[in-house]
């Protein structure tokens, strides 16, 4: 047997963790990024995780549908999924497996993932460590999503006001208008740490604290109103 055969098996049997990004030329995100990063990759990857990475998949000539019909690590695993496409798929000596979907990401997304996922695995390179990044990953585009639907009305909510405080202002002075605008932002502001606390996003101790800034600036804007009063009466 060829010398660098015998080291490259031996090398397979020693790393804890072997890898391989699964995609297609539709996936051009996730393959200009592989593509270009290729020597960050392997030096992120390290001695815990060997990514393996054809040069007719480099050179964009095989993709994962080919490797769903000839590559026994996939078969073996049974996972042959082509609508979770584009991923990164792991697997060990001891035949277990994980894959990391890696969907609609923008570059910076991408960067994002795959540092968090090697950080982790530098830690502790076992499949149960794939499993619980995916599940943290999972939870955090579900936050996102959760977000944006918590906020959307509020912010529509916000726009209007604004738009009739522009229709306003030539019949309140300009002091008035400013506390308004004023509250109306701190309002906004303390609703949306009421929705990162709902989701879960920030602690209770942190969410206290702010709450209670929010509450003393509100008190300030009070005070300011009642001067104002005073001074027109």
């Amino acid at each position: 047997m060829d010398k660098r055969n015998i080291y490259s098996l031996e090398r397979y049997r020693k790393v804890p963790l072997h890898s391989m990004f699964l995609y297609t030329s539709e996936d051009s995100e996730l393959e200009q990024y592989i593509v270009n990063n290729w020597k960050a990759l392997d030096s992120l990857s390290g001695k815990y995780c060997d990514i393996h990475q054809t040069f007719q998949q480099l050179e964009s000539k095989e993709d994962a549908y080919d490797f769903f019909e000839k590559l026994d690590v996939l078969n073996e695993s049974k996972y042959n999924s082509i609508t979770d496409l584009p991923g990164l798929f792991f697997w060990n000596m001891n035949k277990e497996s994980e894959y990391i979907p890696f969907q609609a990401q923008s570059k910076e997304d991408i960067k994002k993932r795959l540092r968090y996922l090697f950080h982790e695995i530098r830690q502790n390179p076992q499949i149960e460590t794939i499993s619980k990044v995916k599940r943290d990953l999972q939870k955090s585009r579900k936050h996102e999503k959760s977000l944006f639907k918590i906020l959307l009305p509020f912010l529509s909510v916000f726009v209007i006001i604004l738009t009739s405080l522009v229709i306003t202002s030539n019949f309140v002075s300009p002091i008035q208008l400013g506390l308004i605008l004023l509250v109306t932002i701190i309002l906004f502001v303390l609703i949306g740490v009421f929705a990162f606390r709902y989701i879960e996003i920030i602690p209770d101790s942190t969410f206290k604290v702010i709450v209670l800034k929010i509450i003393d600036k509100l008190s300030l804007v009070n005070k300011n109103v009642d001067i104002e009063n005073k001074n027109e009466a």
